[in-house]
């Protein structure tokens, strides 16, 4: 997905999605969900989409991972939100 030096260019990002059938809106909606509440979301990915800041490593992985498990019918969101319940629960120490 991203050309060039390995930066997703704005067409790209874009690009991506509307491969998962996001919008903008629904992707900074995300990833507040998923824990990033650093500055005001909705406008940072804003500026992804336009290009008038770099979009970082991590988010490309995830828009990259998406894109690979949109094409995937047997994966479900469900699924994937159990995935992550279930890491979030073993990174967590055993009570004492």
């Amino acid at each position: 997905m991203p050309t060039g030096e390995g930066r997703m260019t704005a067409d790209e990002f874009r690009a991506a999605l509307a491969m998962v059938d996001l919008s903008v809106a629904a992707f900074a909606d995300l990833l507040v969900a998923l824990g990033d509440r650093a500055n005001d979301k909705l406008r940072t990915v804003q500026r992804w989409a336009a290009g008038t800041q770099d979009i970082p490593g991590p988010v490309v992985a995830l828009l990259q991972l998406m894109v690979l498990l949109h094409d995937v019918p047997e994966i479900t969101p469900e699924m994937i939100r159990v995935w992550l319940a279930d890491a979030e629960t073993d990174e967590k120490p055993a009570p004492p």
